[in-house]
């Protein structure tokens, strides 16, 4: 299994290190909502301060030989 994670650094409202983790801190907080121990199989879609898309997530059953 594997967590995928996209985020696009080419917009305004990703240019700094602050930007980045602000944007990480709200991606934990979405995972500690959904609560209990069973992994969320399913992705969203990852938006700045401005509302912009910049990326998404996911978490996929991939295996690698």
């Amino acid at each position: 299994m594997n967590f995928l994670l996209k985020m696009d650094l080419d917009n305004d409202a990703t240019q700094t290190n602050q930007d980045i983790a602000d944007l990480l801190r709200g991606l934990a907080d979405q995972f500690a909502r959904y609560g209990g121990d069973a992994l969320v199989e399913e992705g969203a879609i990852l938006r700045d301060y401005n509302g912009n898309t910049i990326g998404s997530w996911a978490i996929a059953n991939h295996t690698h030989a």
